[in-house]
Order: structure tokens, then C-alpha cells, then sequence
């Protein structure tokens, strides 16, 4: 047989195929770059020009600084809340999407069969049937308001030239945004944050169930000497128990099997905190809010920074900085210029296990009113590339059926997030509260999870409470589950404002959350305890509060990024005394051992302390550092006008880019280096920010308008809000950060 190349050399005819099919696979694989190429160029947002968004009154200006930051100025709230709809769609749309997903359980239909445990597990809420129920009760103000974000955010989506990209590598097509997917999108942060409440009081009550008292107590002691309350003192530990009530010695594995039918909790390296000095403690008299917020890391990360500006009912413009969740309109954590406010997850006990006793037939249970038969509701979960799969539902007066015990009983769970109460637009009344009072209000009716609010005040005030609703538990405290069925144990009507606990301009001056036990006392009895967090990061905190006789950003900074390792000290000192030459000599793997733990982190004998690898979440800065790289995608600032046309317009279509700010932005390829960028901006957080604060502004859009003042970032201090001297002229709260979650 002859070979290829001689043929080519003898035969003109081979050499005109060879030549047409190599370009042939040259024009192909172009094509298909240069279609990838549109594909993904296409998915980004419009940053500039004008862009029609239909329902406006009047333009909306959205203006960013250099790390993409907007800035949406508006004639209304309404139009305000159409224009975040909008470049959240723009944006962020499919982590939008995977919220309302995960919480009415619909991953399946994107993902495939591989969701399916996930969706059976949160379409037991049946959250969208919740959220429709909901939003038909929401006031009118309310209602429109949501109404209109996603109206922008359906505007936002259909404006992109291709859906975005994670649509394409799914083979799917995004599905339009419903009003009460934004109540969806709470409804998600509520399985975030307190989805582990009820396998943990199932743990409890097994743990009680199954041990001798003095030994389950113990196990799970009340609080510890960690404990950093505002109210109240470190919960003695129970003692050890003797050996008259369990001799391991005699019994050396009486509880292997006590968990056996209990899921392991998972461990996941977060925890929120946050602490607030008063205007009696800074130089320029108005208080000083810190606020960290952490979650999973993700990317893009779940918190998108933005400022909003709209004139409120009285005509006086407000100025609203801080952090959104996409899939909702409102500043989740913030300042208003006259209150800053931030969050932590409070741990409090907001869900309970109801042992279901038998009723008259295998299809009911007793209720206080006699046997009632379940109700039985079927849900269809869709499946990519697959059939549908049934989900059969059994309903109680309670909520539904979750699982059956170790002794085989039935339970229901009873949780605040199924509530009529459980969402609403509450948080909202926050952006417009000028006094401490009208705060605490607004957070006390919010319809949001459960969390520890700290507020600080332009005047210099601070205070703390719990934001969201607070079950009113009769006859029990809610720490392991029993039956409900005599009716002796019951929720009733959630506590009103007047009933929450409040702690309102401490004499110290300082407040401080970290996850764990906040109050003592009857207050404790109203929160119950939902699984508090081991207090060593609070009490860091409070120490380096106590430490100090004043602060300003800088010393908070300081703070954010103390990563010692406390807690861990006394081990590492235990350690080293035990491994002495002579147990060294006794191994020379022991060796080995004694140096990592003396040089731990890199740092000789305090490394230990100092864990840089971010993994110690009992230090009070874990977890900062860290900013989306979805915001440091653009490198130059930009400006985009929305405004109304009228509906035979059509979809909105891009006009007048600029040119500047386009070739600044970054091609998807450079996502990791952005987000490197983004972590090593963090050894300079405060001068970056001192350096930009002056230089902060866009430009006008329109003749007349007033340059809006793009908030300055702080690469590290999470969420950090100043709020100044009221005297002081032109001065305001103001709320900085990062997106870290």
C-alpha cells in the first residue's frame, strides 16, 4: 500500500481534498468559537448607554464605580426596585434561579435525576404553594413592589443577547421570574440557616432517651465557660458524672449504636458575626457597626453590593447602601444615613419535632380535638432527561410528616418558616428608620429567618434585638420532641415588638454576636436554644471591645482580622508539654509532630494561634479577605439610563456604549485572576478605601442631575458601617464591605 504523503506528492486530486477538507475543519472549528464567543459575550451584562425598561416613571440612572458596584438613582421606590430587578437578572439571574429552585424543590429539572434527594427533602415545605399564599396577603404597597422587581428582572433577562452561560453548559433555557419566586428566594435563606434545627433536637432527644440524665447533660451542657452573653454571665457545665452512673470501665461502649439512625451534622467552616460601638467610643461621636455575615463560600458570591437612591414619601431623598440578595429588592444589610444595621444568624430555637400518637386507623393521629386522618397531597417533581417522579406528602395540623423515630413514631415538623408570618416585606421599613425606636420596630415585624440585629445610630445610640418572628411556645421549652397531642404543648400567636428582648445604648457602650447565647434568664426561655455556636469567637470579640478605650475604622479592621486561635491554646499547650524528649525518644514520628505543632502556621511558637490557611472558625476574622469576583470584573466605571418606552417597542435593546468602559471589561477566561486580585486587595483594605473615597464619583447623566456618590470599598472589613456626627456637616451613615458571605 502506498502511503498517504506519496499520494499527496503523485496526486493534484489529494491535495485539492486535503486542502479543501483542512479548511473545511478550520471554518468549522471558527464558527464554533466564534459562536461560543457570542454565546458568552452575549450573557454579560449591558454596563452602558441606555437600556428600555417598560413601567418606569421616569429614567433610572445606574451608575458604577470601578469594581462594578452600582449605584441606581430613581424618581420612586418602585422604579428603584424595577431597576434592581433588572441588573440582578442582568447579573446574577442564575444563582436567582438556583434560590427559588432549591427552596420549592425543582433542581431536578435542571440538574437531573442527581437532585432528586434534594428536591424530595424541600418540596416537603411545599414553599411554592407557601409563597403564593403569601404574596395574595402581602399589603398592596407590598405586592407592587415585588411586582415590579420582577417585571425588571424579566426585562433584565430578555435585554441579554443569550441567556447566561451556565443555561448553555446545562442545555437548558432559563424560565421567566414569577412574583413569588422573590418570596422563594427568603424562603431559601430560611433552609440556609436553619434547616439543622430539627436533626439536632432529634439528636437531643435520643441523647436523653437513651443516657442516664447526669450523663446526657453533660454531653449537652446548657453553655460554657466561652460564653460571651450581652445579658448574663457563663452557664456553669454540668459535672462529670461519676462512675454510680456509668462506669466505662466496666461498660466501655454502652452508646455506640446512639446515633445510628441521626444523620452526622455536617461541618461546615462558618459563623456570622458582628459588634457595634457607641458615639461615646469614636472621635467624630456617631456609632461604628461591624458586620460579617458568613456563609458558604460560592461563587458568584450570594450578596450583590449596591446603592439606592429614590425620594421617599415625604419627598426627602434617601441614601441606601449596603448588600441585596438577588431574587429580592431591598437592602439586606445596611445604612440609610441615619441607622446602620447588620446581621448575624441567632441560633435560636425556631422549629420542633411533634411525636405523632396513632389515631383510630393507620391513616390518622390524635389531636387535641380527637383523631384526624392525614391530609395526603402529591406533588410531581420534574426530572431532566427523565421520567417524572410522584412525592406523596402527609399533612398534619402541625406540619408535615418528616420521619419516624428509633422507636418507630411518626413526626411532624413544626417550623416558623411554614407560617403565614415567616416572609413579608418588613425589612424594607428599615431603609426609611431614622430613629433607634422606629428600627427595633421595623425589626421586630420583619418576615425574614430569625437573626440578631445590631443598629448603630448616626446620634451616636446602639441597641440590639432579634429581627424576625419569635414562636410563642405554651407548655414546653422546645429542646427535644414530645407529643402534642393532648394539647398541653402548643405554639400560639408569635410575640409581638413589645415582648421582644431589647438591650438599648448599653453603659459600656459596646455590643457584640458570634452565633452563640446572647441573653440569659426568662429571654433565653423565649429564644430557646436552636444549636448557640461555642462561644470563643464572642468572647475574642468582647475582649478586644474591653480592650480599647476608642475606635474608628481602622481598629475594626484590626479586629475583623485577629485570626488567633484562642480556644485551641490550652491544647496546643498540653501537647507540648506531653511531648517531652524522653515520649519523642520513645517514637520519632512524635518528633515530627511537636514541630508542626510548635510552628503551626509558620508563625515559631504563637503560629499555632495563628491558622492561615483560614480553617479556624473560632477566630473572630475567619473568613475575610474574601470578595465575589463577579465585582471586580470590571476594572473601569460606567454608566447605563433606564428608561420607559412604550410596550410595542418591544424588548429592550443597547444604544450607545461606551466604548471606554466596554474594552474595560474582562473576558470570562479572567474570572480566577479577578478573584485573586480580589483576596490580595485584602492587606490594604482600609487605604484602598481612604484612597477611592475621594475620587468617588460618576458624572452626570442627565443635565441637572447630581453626581451620585459611588460607595468606597473596603476589600476587607465586611460590611462595615460608620455612622457619623449628626453635627457634622454633610456627614452620614454609610455602610462598606465586601460581597463575602
Amino acid at each position: 500500500m502506498r502511503p498517504i504523503t506519496s499520494l499527496l506528492n503523485s496526486s493534484p486530486r489529494w491535495r485539492c481534498w486535503a486542502f479543501w477538507i483542512g479548511g473545511g475543519l478550520l471554518l468549522l472549528f471558527a464558527g464554533i468559537c466564534g459562536w461560543l464567543y457570542l454565546q458568552l459575550h452575549g450573557s454579560l451584562a449591558q454596563l452602558d448607554g441606555v437600556a428600555r425598561l417598560n413601567g418606569l416613571s421616569a429614567p433610572v440612572a445606574v451608575e458604577r464605580d470601578a469594581l462594578g458596584i452600582p449605584t441606581l438613582r430613581g424618581q420612586t421606590r418602585l422604579d428603584v426596585a424595577r431597576a434592581t430587578g433588572f441588573i440582578h437578572a442582568q447579573e446574577r439571574f442564575f444563582q436567582m434561579d438556583l434560590l427559588r429552585r432549591s427552596a420549592a424543590g425543582e433542581l431536578a429539572e435542571l440538574f437531573g435525576a442527581a437532585a432528586l434527594e434534594l428536591d424530595r427533602s424541600h418540596r416537603l415545605h411545599r414553599f411554592r404553594f407557601r409563597a403564593a399564599q403569601t404574596l395574595a396577603t402581602l399589603p398592596e404597597q407590598e405586592w407592587a413592589l415585588i411586582a415590579a422587581y420582577a417585571a425588571g428582572v424579566n426585562t433584565g433577562l430578555a435585554a441579554l443577547s443569550a441567556p447566561p452561560f451556565e443555561y448553555l453548559l446545562l442545555r437548558s433555557t432559563p424560565t421567566p421570574w414569577r412574583s413569588e419566586d422573590t418570596l422563594l428566594a427568603v424562603y431559601a435563606m430560611y433552609l440556609t440557616l436553619q434547616s439543622e434545627q430539627w436533626p439536632r433536637e432529634s439528636a437531643v432527644g435520643l441523647l436523653h432517651e437513651r443516657l442516664p440524665p447526669a450523663l446526657a447533660a453533660f454531653l449537652n451542657p446548657p453553655g460554657t465557660e466561652w460564653d460571651a452573653p450581652l445579658q448574663g454571665q457563663p452557664l456553669p457545665a454540668p459535672p462529670p458524672p461519676g462512675s454510680d452512673v456509668i462506669d466505662v470501665r466496666r461498660q466501655p461502649s454502652p452508646t455506640v449504636s446512639l446515633f445510628s439512625t441521626v444523620a452526622a451534622e455536617s461541618e461546615t467552616a462558618s459563623g456570622s458575626n458582628h459588634w457595634v460601638v457607641a458615639g461615646q467610643l469614636t472621635a467624630h461621636g456617631g456609632a461604628l457597626l461591624a458586620n460579617d455575615m458568613h456563609l458558604a463560600l460560592r461563587l458568584p458570591n450570594i450578596w450583590y453590593r449596591a446603592t439606592l437612591i429614590y425620594p421617599d414619601a415625604n419627598g426627602r431623598e434617601r441614601q441606601v447602601s449596603g448588600v441585596t440578595l438577588p431574587g429580592a429588592p431591598a437592602i439586606v444589610v445596611g445604612s440609610n444615613g441615619k441607622i446602620a444595621w447588620g446581621f448575624t444568624n441567632s441560633e435560636g430555637d425556631w422549629a420542633d419535632l411533634v411525636v405523632l400518637e396513632p389515631g383510630t386507623d393507620a391513616a390518622s393521629y390524635q389531636t387535641p380535638h380527637g383523631s384526624r386522618p392525614f391530609t395526603r397531597i402529591q406533588e410531581t417533581l420534574t426530572v431532566k432527561d427523565g421520567p417524572p417522579q410522584p412525592l406523596d406528602i402527609l399533612e398534619t395540623i402541625w406540619g408535615p410528616v418528616l420521619d419516624r423515630d428509633h422507636q418507630g413514631r411518626q413526626r411532624a415538623l413544626h417550623w416558623i418558616a411554614h407560617q403565614p408570618y415567616a416572609v413579608n416585606l418588613g425589612p424594607l421599613a428599615l431603609e426609611t428608620a431614622d430613629t433607634l425606636e422606629s428600627a427595633l420596630d421595623a425589626a421586630n415585624q420583619a418576615g425574614m429567618p430569625t437573626q440578631n440585629i445590631l443598629l448603630a445610630g448616626a446620634d451616636g445610640r446602639i441597641a440590639w434585638t432579634i429581627a424576625g418572628p419569635i414562636p410563642r411556645r405554651i407548655g414546653f421549652d422546645g429542646r427535644t420532641p414530645i407529643s402534642w397531642a393532648d394539647g398541653r404543648s402548643r405554639w400560639s400567636s408569635p410575640l409581638q415588638p413589645d415582648e421582644y428582648p431589647r438591650i438599648v445604648d448599653p453603659p459600656s457602650g459596646r455590643l457584640w454576636t458570634a452565633n452563640g447565647r446572647v441573653v440569659d434568664g426568662a429571654w433565653l426561655a423565649l429564644l430557646g436554644d436552636g444549636g448557640y455556636a461555642l462561644g470563643a469567637r464572642a468572647q475574642q470579640i468582647r475582649d478586644g471591645l474591653q480592650g480599647r478605650p476608642q475606635f474608628d475604622e481602622a481598629d475594626f479592621l484590626a479586629l475583623q482580622l485577629d485570626d488567633r486561635a484562642l480556644f485551641l491554646q490550652r491544647w496546643r499547650d498540653l501537647l507540648l508539654a506531653t511531648l517531652t524528649p524522653e515520649a519523642i525518644s520513645a517514637d520519632p514520628g512524635w518528633a515530627e509532630m511537636r514541630t508542626l505543632i510548635a510552628d503551626w502556621g509558620g508563625a515559631g511558637g504563637g503560629g499555632f494561634n495563628r491558622l492561615s490557611a483560614g480553617a479556624d472558625v473560632s477566630a473572630p476574622g475567619f473568613g475575610t479577605g474574601v470578595c465575589a469576583a463577579d465585582r471586580c470584573l470590571s476594572s473601569g466605571r460606567s454608566a447605563l439610563r433606564l428608561q420607559s418606552v412604550p410596550a410595542e417597542r418591544g424588548r429592550t435593546v443597547a444604544t450607545g456604549l461606551s466604548t471606554t468602559a466596554a474594552s474595560a471589561r474582562p473576558a470570562l477566561s479572567r474570572l480566577v485572576g479577578a478573584a485573586a486580585r480580589c483576596r490580595r486587595r485584602g492587606a490594604s483594605g482600609v487605604d484602598h478605601w481612604r484612597a477611592t473615597a475621594g475620587d468617588a464619583h460618576l458624572g452626570r447623566l442627565q443635565p441637572g442631575a447630581h453626581p451620585a456618590s459611588i460607595q468606597p470599598d473596603v476589600a476587607v472589613v465586611q460590611r462595615m458601617a460608620r455612622c457619623s456626627n449628626p453635627t457634622a456637616a454633610r456627614r452620614s451613615a454609610h455602610a462598606t464591605g465586601t460581597d463575602a458571605g
